[in-house]
């Protein structure tokens, strides 16, 4: 029973000399309440002309705020929780469908605690950072059990907390963000949210050019999150800027043109996006400027986040800090998928999409936009609110180290450490008479660290020789084999977030049935309860290179 179950730039911000710096920023990279009055109105506007449809997504929080009991709206929490966990470093587009058979078989929080934790991984597998999914079950069961376990008082089974900071400081897996948004949408508490896209967002808003990931930064950010939420529908408001982060406002390429809060965005007055630049040098003769489309002919946005996806969260699993550090492990970042999406944002997109990055040179009242010391916006009753684009304080620590910035030049990262490359020896051993009855051992990963409590083929350090391998087998599972019987069959490369496995993959067929020295942690499954196994994306990789090469397996 328990088997059938198994399944940029070089330049680091810290290092310039800035005269007399500190870490308070100037008044350019703050928004004054005229500022938050326009953007917020802008934003939501545009949020309701554009928003995309999410499984996870509602219009009628009020109603059900109002009508819901505890256990009611707490469900209705849960639905909100698990989204958010899964578009944790993982793409919107692959979310969808993941989400949709989750909520299918595990509907309320009740169900969830009920599951094993095999099913739970096995039905994770394919959307890495199977930490979350661990976490999410034991959340689960704990608020099933009233909490008791966390401190700070009692709840009813079932029943989850009300306020970010009691989500973030007593459910496992949760972090500043995550908390964040389940309160804010759910329960309207007005808390602002910091994710990958809010960052993009603010940093070019506000021209905030330091060390995106600098604590004095991490803190700014969060601040001004905090005062765009502060407001009558703080999960909209929060929704609606990563939504802008994802559609418009995206790394590469931005549509600036499309924006509704261009004329506030410090970036884009101070230089056009590399695209821009590229065009407007070649020819002296002025261009006219283009129009800006109104928010219903925003269609090819659609078109957009379904070639480029969205990772909305960058919420570490229980990291309690900074909702800008990442989670230790990601098994679906694979390097084809991140050659892929490399090449999808250095794809030239369509002349419309390139249009939408002209901003520079857009025309406003007869001056060009690169010269106006002003932007404009409206308040919440309508009238006509004219910004200063001041100029950063010579001493302030948030400028931008580039002399002329472009809006793809924020937010400004120090370099990535170079991933750190491992090695593994992986031994397919498969037995049986009969190739329809063949049997395959795999063994389970330890419950904490990289790929915790997943299922793999025979897997350790790369040996120096073939008969080192042999015996690990042996000494780990009891199984003998001849050294003279591993034959090399492939290699695989997988991709984590911080770290690089290499698997030299042999395999081995046995004709009779195998004894394994101890049933603890490891199984002889068929090929098809392989696949159904709670295996990572490594696994089935290794899966694919295998079948190229060993045909009697």
């Amino acid at each position: 029973v328990f088997f059938s179950s198994v399944r940029a730039m070089s330049l680091d911000i810290e290092d310039l000399a800035l005269p007399e710096a500190t870490s308070t920023p100037c008044s350019r990279h703050m928004l004054s309440p005229a500022e938050l009055s326009s953007v917020r109105e802008a934003l939501l506007a545009w949020y309701n002309e554009n928003k995309r449809e999410m499984p996870w997504r509602r219009s009628d929080w009020d109603q059900v705020r109002a009508q819901a009991d505890e256990e009611g709206l707490s469900n209705a929490a849960y639905s909100v929780w698990v989204s958010e966990i899964m578009l944790q470093q993982t793409q919107v587009a692959t979310v969808r469908n993941f989400y949709t058979k989750w909520m299918e078989r595990w509907p309320t929080i009740p169900a969830l605690a009920a599951a094993s934790v095999d099913d739970v991984h096995q039905m994770w597998s394919g959307l890495g950072y199977y930490s979350r999914a661990t976490r999410l079950h034991q959340a689960a069961q704990m608020i099933m059990e009233g909490l008791q376990k966390t401190g700070g008082g009692h709840h009813a089974a079932g029943v989850v907390p009300h306020s970010a900071d009691e989500w973030q400081q007593r459910i496992p897996g949760v972090g500043a963000y995550t908390a964040s948004a389940v309160a804010s949408i759910v329960f309207n508490e007005r808390k602002g949210v910091v994710d990958g896209n809010v960052v993009r967002v603010l940093t070019r808003l506000r021209g905030i050019g330091a060390n995106c990931k600098a604590d004095a930064v991490v803190k700014h950010l969060w601040r001004l999150a905090d005062q765009l939420a502060d407001c009558d529908c703080p999960g909209t408001v929060n929704q609606a800027v990563m939504e802008l982060g994802s559609l418009v406002c995206t790394p590469k390429q931005p549509a600036c043109q499309a924006c509704p809060v261009r004329h506030q965005c410090h970036a884009c007055a101070s230089a056009p996006p590399p695209a821009l630049q590229a065009t407007t040098t070649t020819s002296r003769k002025r261009k006219p400027a283009n129009k800006i489309p109104p928010p219903s002919t925003l269609g090819l946005l659609d078109k957009m986040w379904k070639r480029t996806g969205s990772s909305m969260s960058v919420d570490s699993d229980g990291d309690r800090h900074s909702s800008l550090q990442r989670a230790s492990e990601n098994d679906d970042a694979v390097e084809q998928e991140e050659k892929q999406e490399e090449e999808e944002e250095g794809s030239s997109r369509p002349t419309s999409q390139r249009q939408c990055s002209a901003v520079g040179k857009e025309t406003e009242k007869g001056k060009e936009r690169e010269d106006l010391p002003v932007g404009r916006g409206a308040s919440e009753d309508g009238d006509e609110v004219v910004f200063e684009r001041s100029a950063c304080a010579p001493n302030c620590s948030f400028r931008h180290p580039a002399a002329q910035p472009s809006v793809c030049d924020y937010p400004f990262k120090a370099p990535k450490k170079k991933k750190r490359e491992e090695y593994y020896d992986v031994l397919v051993l498969s037995a049986g008479t009969r190739p329809a009855e063949h049997k395959f051992l795999l063994q389970q990963r330890p419950a904490s660290g990289l790929l915790a409590g997943l299922w793999e083929f025979f897997t350790v350090p790369t040996q120096t020789k073939k008969k080192d391998l042999a015996q690990a087998l042996a000494e780990a599972h009891g199984v003998r084999v001849a050294a003279t019987a591993l034959a090399p069959c492939g290699s695989v490369k997988h991709v984590f977030s911080h770290v690089v496995h290499h698997y030299r993959l042999f395999c081995c067929h046995l004709d009779q049935e195998v004894e394994l020295s101890s049933a603890d942690g490891v199984a002889m499954l068929a090929k098809a309860q392989v696949l159904k196994a709670a295996i990572g994306t490594n696994v089935r990789k290794i899966v694919k290179e295998h079948g190229k090469h060993c045909a009697r397996c």
